[in-house]
């Protein structure tokens, strides 16, 4: 009886997915394109975030949710992760955004793509992180990282300034070397 359960619950996720989630995700394009009224309401870059981002976003999440469900058959498939089929699209549409987000505020200038493929490499960096949430937890990490070395620099950039002897030039704008 729970296998039959399991494997109602696959192919009620396969079906949404299938029957809502893919045709909305492709159709809001389409909308955006032909419908003015949806461009005036909704500007593309919202913000900081061009639309695109949490597109991709929904995309890798629909991809991981249809690949868990096609690869996991019979006694592999467990029907407590069906909530997460549920909301994986609009986790991967967050996920890919604050991916875009923490790309955008922690790679350095000089690594990102030349100016034409800009789009091209934050939208790759959306999908991958609503597709797999180990390189959105990467992602993460690297700006947990970045954000306590620059609070770690702030504080010796404090306390440094602190021990310099103070030189009366400082009030008159003059710059000079300091050891």
């Amino acid at each position: 009886m729970a296998d039959q359960a399991g494997h109602a619950s696959r192919k009620a996720i396969f079906w949404i997915n299938t029957l809502v989630w893919l045709p909305l995700i492709a159709l809001l394009p389409i909308l955006y394109v032909n419908l003015p009224i949806l461009r005036a309401t909704v500007p593309d870059p919202a913000g900081l975030v061009p639309l695109g981002v949490p597109w991709w976003g929904c995309i890798g999440g629909l991809l991981i949710s249809f690949r868990g469900v096609l690869k996991n058959r019979g006694p592999t498939w467990d029907p407590a992760y069906g909530y997460w089929h549920y909301v994986r699209v609009p986790l991967g549409a967050i996920a890919g955004t604050v991916g875009y987000l923490i790309v955008v505020l922690i790679v350095p200038r000089q690594t990102v793509p030349p100016a034409g493929s800009d789009r091209v490499f934050f939208y790759l960096v959306a999908f991958l992180a609503g597709y797999k949430e180990d390189v959105f937890l990467s992602l993460v990490q690297s700006l947990r990282a970045h954000v306590s070395r620059t609070e770690l620099q702030a504080r010796e950039g404090a306390t440094s300034d602190r021990s310099r002897p103070r030189d009366p030039r400082d009030d008159e704008g003059n710059s000079h070397p300091t050891l």
